[in-house]
């Protein structure tokens, strides 16, 4: 397992700056990625409270929203369309250049952070995500680059997220929470 060690500095840093240096992310060979605490605690005692790194939820009075919606119908995509509007909205103001339609951008930091979470290697985008490009960024000239991104957040939600709310229903990410790589 090839772990970056760019993102355990970067979550040393991290832990550091927003948690005074309680957590310290270490590696194992067989686990990958690992949160440790740099002190010790009592059983019970809590180590950290983290607000959301991001919150999508359905938004059914969403153009762009009923658009992903009545083209995963039209096409049989393989999840629920919320899982793909979290891909999207973990976009950010660059990958959305080109793009007919508005959707919720996520910062760079956000989507950085997004994409240290666990998921797998991809190899090949997936048919749903490739219609999802095609028919949302119909000009964009090299659009291999940008389905294999949607790829890997749509991987990342749907392995770390959280129900959020029932009413719409919402997702929600935590940074440090899923940081282990199985």
């Amino acid at each position: 397992m090839g772990i970056d060690k760019h993102s355990v500095t970067y979550i040393n840093n991290y832990c550091c700056g927003r948690l005074g240096g309680a957590l310290q992310c270490d590696t194992d060979r067989t686990k990958g990625r690992l949160l440790r605490t740099a002190r010790n605690y009592d059983c019970g005692a809590k180590l950290f409270v983290e607000s959301p790194l991001l919150l999508v939820a359905e938004a059914p009075h969403d153009q762009s929203f009923n658009r992903l919606r009545r083209l995963a119908r039209t096409c049989g995509f393989v999840h629920a369309p919320l899982w793909y509007w979290s891909a999207l909205c973990s976009l950010t103001a660059e990958d959305m250049e080109e793009c007919e339609v508005t959707i919720p951008r996520a910062s760079r930091e956000q989507q950085q952070q997004l994409l240290m979470l666990c998921h797998p290697e991809v190899n090949q985008s997936s048919s749903d995500v490739v219609e999802i490009v095609r028919d949302f960024w119909p000009r964009l000239q090299n659009k291999a680059v940008l389905e294999k991104k949607m790829e890997k957040l749509l991987a990342v939600w749907l392995l770390n997220c959280f129900e959020h709310s029932e009413d719409p229903i919402g997702f929600s990410t935590f940074f440090l929470t899923i940081i282990s790589v199985p």
